[in-house]
């Protein structure tokens, strides 16, 4: 019996080659399906890691949450990690529902009390995490930039498509390089959901009814669960920094393609916006409001700028 690929990577020169196999089912993509979740990244070099677990953003994230980013003997452990979360989803929980936003219940935040902190620390040391009462706060608050866990998905390659075309143009902007790629990771969520690997790699929908950028967005967010910590283990485990990519070529033993690595050069970048701008993909209608509206029109002289990069 042949061996199936659990990553298939799939490199394109045009960007009308990518989308003839794409929409077609053909050529590198044939067995990408309708079961499939997708990922835009602007750049090639960002690896499947959640924001709350890059290691240049380690600093950051102990700053805020408690003020401290000085003592190395924090910085690797699971237990001050998830810490330095908790912490963080604990202030936009409370900072949310004391400025009237609704905001989901969680006995795991909501009940804190700094004078119970060995039961907190109970808590967050005796279950997996993400903890599932948590999972709709830490689900809005990283689609409002909080650091967390979670990968953001979409149900729709359309959306996909714009986020790898916009930060691609950024990139260039910022870098003036053109000669790097754009990635559309895609994820076989039908098959990972009934799959061994599902008792660890978890999906989160959030009610779309509650925040419309998810809902225009077709917003799924997964995140690999972190077993409990057993007390003695608190200042021994170290926190698992590993990309999801690496994550499922260790652990999943199916019998489809778990994930795709879709490429396509920067240099295609603007013409992909352009698609997905002329079907109704752009900012304004992504992010709705009058910040989307804003930041179309702001963003224009950005692509001019990244245009005359690439000479286009």
């Amino acid at each position: 019996m042949e061996d199936i690929e659990v990553i298939k990577n799939a490199k394109y020169t045009t960007m009308e080659n990518m989308l003839h196999d794409i929409y077609f089912h053909s050529g590198k993509l044939k067995n990408l399906n309708s079961g499939y979740i997708f990922r835009g990244e602007g750049s090639n070099e960002y690896q499947l890691l959640p924001s709350a677990l890059r290691k240049s953003n380690q600093e950051k994230l102990l700053q805020i949450a408690s003020g401290d980013s000085e003592n190395s003997d924090k910085r690797e452990y699971e237990f001050f990690q998830r810490m330095a979360e908790l912490e963080l989803l604990r202030r936009f929980y409370l900072k949310s529902n004391e400025n009237g936003l609704k905001i989901y219940p969680t006995d795991t935040v909501s009940t804190f009390d700094e004078f119970a902190i060995d039961e907190l620390i109970k808590g967050v040391i005796n279950k997996s995490w993400i903890p599932n009462d948590l999972e709709n706060v830490a689900a809005l608050a990283q689609h409002y930039g909080v650091m967390t866990r979670l990968l953001d998905w979409t149900f729709n390659f359309n959306v996909a498509f714009y986020f790898a075309a916009v930060n691609a143009l950024n990139n260039i902007c910022d870098t003036g390089a053109s000669d790097k790629s754009m990635v559309i990771w895609a994820l076989n969520y039908d098959e990972l959901s009934r799959s061994s690997v599902n008792k660890s790699l978890k999906f989160v929908i959030p009610p779309y009814i509650d925040n419309p950028n998810l809902k225009t967005q077709k917003g799924i967010l997964s995140y690999w669960k972190s077993d409990p910590i057993n007390e003695e283990d608190m200042y021994k485990k170290r926190i698992d920094r590993t990309p999801l990519n690496e994550i499922l070529q260790d652990n999943y033993s199916g019998d489809e393609i778990a994930l795709y690595k879709i490429e396509m050069p920067i240099s295609e970048a603007y013409k992909l916006l352009t698609f997905v701008n002329t079907n109704g993909y752009t900012t304004a209608s992504l992010f709705p409001g009058y910040n989307g509206v804003a930041s179309e029109c702001n963003e224009s002289e950005m692509i001019n700028r990244a245009r005359h990069i690439l000479g286009q």
